[in-house]
Order: C-alpha cells, then sequence, then structure tokens
C-alpha cells in the first residue's frame, strides 16, 4: 500500500468518516460544476489590468486581511467576507478589475 492510501484511509478511519458517494451523484454535481465554471470562465477577461497591479494590489491584499479578521467576530454572517475573498481572487488571477470591484462592493457591506 503507497503512503498516500496508507494516510488517506487512516485519516477517515482516525476521523470516523467514510467518504463514499454514489457515482450517479457525483457525476450530478461535477455536470453542475462544469456549467458555473464554464459561465464565470466566460465572464473573467483582462480589464482595467493596472488597477490588478500594485500599489493597487496591496490594497486587494489589506482588504482580504480585513475580511478574514471581521469573519470570526461576525460569526452569523460569514458569507459577505468569503464572497469577498472569492472576487477577489478571481479578479486577481484575471486581471479583471471588474471582479475586483465586486469583491471590493462585497467588503464594503462587510465594514
Amino acid at each position: 500500500m503507497s503512503l498516500a492510501a496508507w494516510t488517506q484511509s487512516s485519516l477517515a478511519a482516525t476521523l470516523g468518516i467514510g467518504a463514499k458517494a454514489p457515482r450517479a451523484m457525483v457525476r450530478l454535481g461535477v455536470n453542475e460544476a462544469r456549467g458555473w465554471s464554464k459561465f464565470i470562465d466566460g465572464a473573467l477577461t483582462p480589464r482595467l489590468t493596472f488597477l490588478a497591479r500594485p500599489p493597487f494590489a496591496n490594497l486587494v491584499a489589506l482588504m482580504c486581511i480585513g475580511a478574514a479578521l471581521i469573519t470570526f467576530p461576525r460569526g452569523l454572517i460569514p458569507l459577505a467576507p468569503g464572497l469577498a475573498v472569492v472576487f477577489f481572487g478571481l479578479g486577481m488571477t484575471a486581471h479583471d478589475c471588474l471582479w475586483l470591484l465586486g469583491g471590493a462592493g462585497w467588503a464594503r457591506l462587510i465594514f
């Protein structure tokens, strides 16, 4: 048995979880995710790329840190900080400032 297989099986046994799912349900989930990923991939294009470079990238990093720090005190509403970080991540990866502005909008809701 390989080390990876042993680690995975022993971790599952230690935690008491049996990660089993019917093949049809997994395929259904993958097909649903594929539709969303195609939609998001089509919406990501490089726009206003100068805002995805320093010093603006440093501002995005500070907003992500702020979103992470505010998540714990707002324990009942963790969705907004998480969405802000997702938008920032997509925007920085694709150099798409429309998504960065979306993240800033979510961050504004947080603070």
